[in-house]
């Protein structure tokens, strides 16, 4: 694999890999790695993180897997049939190597930055070369998701999360895209929701595979999902829930009994049951057939992960539940992870960046996050505005509010005030001067969201007719507790970044206006760089930036390698140096 090819397929599979798992949660890729292995031994590696300041040591690559293979255990299982043990022996090699791999990566990892998945050799490469797929997500976001017990369960592998049941979903749909293109350009074409779709009934089997219920161990999503999506007497479902245990668990009391178990899978006489279905008291079941109704009457072992519960929010949506926490979400018969709540080390940041960093201003954030918590408990959507300018804001927009004596919010007085429509204005202090407050503002171009609703759009109309005057914060809440804050903005970054990046480019420019040449994989990576960072750049950047590329692609060698098409780099509207960039 030479390295033009290298950089369209690991660009190729980053993208896709991008797409799938920041579909999940936001900001959960970390980056990939294509390791080659060559039969003589030979090792090279292709990174997508062009800014890692360290290198793999893949040079005694054998020697590790060798002394993993020594330690396994499971160099003592033997099959008696001869073909099903050399397939065994295979894998169980090819799974040292992958161990190998992982470990080799592990150790850069010095400040625990990213959880490491190896795909096995899956990568199209030489006939005399294997491909490995690296992928590494983010542990600050990876750790944070919540992570079932597994049981383990001879030839049959059990996933903690949806997330790793994606990681060994998507390593499949590579392998399938390599396998079936001869070209390598079949990855874009992976279909993030079937992957996401895929995922979420295989990490499904988890649940009922604790259980140790062979009968109850698969299509328990699809089950599920065909209960939500029916109507008893034309009544959408709308309360209601099953515990997956097994029958005789010491903590279900039993308050009906059924003399015959019904099928789970009898969808329809399920739909009916979960009528008589209340907060606490839920159908029993173990992932086949269900006992009857009970409640769980004392504490449990979490760690033993032998129960669960389905709780049903409306019709369509449900809740996998464990230890009183939520797992996983369906909705539609797609599954996603809960709602993330927004954190106070993100509220922080975005109040610091807007308003400044202060000691005061740490205190002022505090107190605001708790108020914003609340309303997030109280499952009530509303729109806070936190403005400079409250007092000024408050008088102009009388006529479309109203107006109260200045009261500092807090935890339990905000509650009764967000059962009206309309914003609530208040300043950094909490004090609040207006509430049911219509938010004005005229239509911005290219912002907003169709998608959405007037609570959203409305609130970004009134952020850009204030965002010059003075400043401000707007914190969407949504019913089901999603917080969106304006403004919207990206990671902060060192200006250094993109003081190297013009450097570059004009270095290049030097080159072929004194009649060199410049590598077409070095363009394609550094036009890349600048399409993900477009954000950061001045009017006058951008403008630097479009005249340079015009002059570096008519002088790239070889001609006929595959060059990434860009579009000129525009200037972002939106761009302020003081939010955008790092204080150093």
């Amino acid at each position: 694999m030479d390295n033009n090819e290298a950089l369209m397929q690991i660009t190729s599979i980053e993208l896709k890999a991008k797409e799938v798992f920041n579909t999940l949660r936001t900001g959960l890729f970390h980056s990939l790695l294509i390791v080659c292995i060559k039969q003589d031994g030979n090792v090279h590696y292709y990174d997508s993180n062009d800014k890692t300041s360290f290198q793999y040591d893949f040079s005694n690559i054998f020697a590790i897997a060798d002394v993993l293979r020594a330690v396994s255990q499971g160099k003592f299982l033997v099959n008696t049939n001869p073909q099903i043990q050399e397939s065994y022996e295979k894998a169980f090699a090819q799974s040292e190597f992958d161990s190998a791999i992982k470990k080799v990566v592990e150790q850069m990892d010095f400040y625990h930055e990213f959880s490491v998945f190896v795909s096995g050799d899956i990568i199209r490469t030489s006939e005399n070369e294997k491909g490995y797929l690296v992928l590494k997500l983010n542990n600050k976001v990876y750790d944070d998701i919540y992570k079932l017990p597994v049981q383990n369960i001879s030839g049959l592998r059990l996933y903690s999360s949806i997330v790793d049941s994606a990681v060994y979903t998507f390593f499949e749909e590579v392998s399938k895209a390599e396998d079936h293109d001869s070209d390598g350009f079949a990855v874009p074409q992976i279909n993030q929701n079937l992957v996401i779709k895929t995922a979420g009934i295989s990490f499904m089997y988890t649940p009922t595979a604790n259980l140790r219920n062979g009968d109850g161990m698969f299509g328990l999503a699809e089950k599920i999902n065909k209960i939500a999506s029916l109507e008893y007497e034309k009544q959408q479902i709308k309360q209601g829930g099953i515990i997956l245990t097994f029958k005789d668990n010491p903590i279900i009391t039993y308050n009906i009994k059924f003399k015959k178990p019904v099928f789970l899978s009898n969808s329809k006489r399920i739909r009916k049951l979960l009528e008589i279905t209340t907060k606490d008291m839920k159908l029993v079941s173990d992932g086949n057939v269900v006992f009857g109704l009970g409640v769980i009457t004392t504490d449990f072992n979490s760690q033993k992960g032998d129960v669960y519960e389905i709780r049903f929010n409306k019709q369509y949506s449900w809740t996998l539940l464990h230890a009183a926490r939520e797992v996983l979400e369906y909705y539609m018969e797609t599954p996603s992870l809960p709602r993330n709540i927004i954190s106070i080390e993100s509220f922080d940041e975005q109040f610091f960046r807007i308003f400044g960093k202060t000691d005061d201003n740490k205190v002022k954030s505090n107190n605001l996050y708790n108020i914003i918590f609340n309303i997030i408990e109280e499952h009530c959507g509303t729109i806070l505005v936190i403005s400079e300018n409250a007092i000024d804001e408050s008088e102009r927009l009388r006529g479309q509010s109203t107006l109260i004596e200045p009261m500092r919010l807090d935890p339990n007085n905000v509650k009764g005030i967000i059962k009206i429509d309309g914003a609530t204005l208040i300043n950094t202090d909490g004090i609040c001067y207006a509430i049911g407050v219509i938010l004005d503002g005229m239509a911005v171009q290219d912002k907003g969201d169709p998608s959405r609703g007037s609570r959203y759009n409305s609130s970004i109309r009134y952020y850009y007719s204030q965002q010059s005057k003075c400043k401000l914060m707007v914190v969407i809440i949504s019913d089901d507790g999603d917080v969106n804050i304006m403004p919207e903005l990206p990671p902060q970054i060192s200006k250094k970044i993109i003081q190297d990046i013009i450097g570059t480019v004009k270095q290049k420019v030097e080159i072929v206006q004194k009649g060199g040449i410049i590598d077409t994989g070095d363009f394609n990576k550094l036009v890349s760089l600048v399409q993900e960072l477009s954000m950061y750049f001045t009017k006058d950047e951008c403008d630097l930036l479009n005249t340079s590329f015009a002059q570096l692609e008519n002088n790239c060698e070889p001609k006929n390698a595959c060059r990434i098409m860009y579009s000129n780099i525009i200037p972002n509207n939106d761009f302020d140096s003081k939010l955008y960039f790092k204080d150093e």
